[in-house]
């Protein structure tokens, strides 16, 4: 349904900006390292935890696509890999 050519220029744009949203969180956790420290290890804990779930959640949703991509493709849909 999507194609590429349509959500180009949106992607290069969000791309190019990226700096925009994860710079300020960045500079923000800098200044408030004292609140952190004593909490390190939890903190470093969840950010391993989130890591790995946000890693499986985006194999899960791409395996899921590729499945309904493939049906598609079989119903004699159109579906490009």
């Amino acid at each position: 349904i999507l194609k590429e050519e349509h959500i180009r220029e949106t992607g290069d744009f969000l791309l190019s900006n990226m700096a925009l949203v994860f710079v300020p969180i960045s500079i923000g956790m800098v200044e408030d390292f004292g609140l952190l420290k004593g909490q390190l290890a939890g903190f470093l804990i969840v950010v391993c935890i989130s890591l790995v779930m946000t890693f499986l959640g985006t194999y899960a949703s791409v395996r899921i696509v590729q499945m309904c991509m493939k049906r598609l493709a079989g119903k004699g849909g159109q579906a490009d890999e």
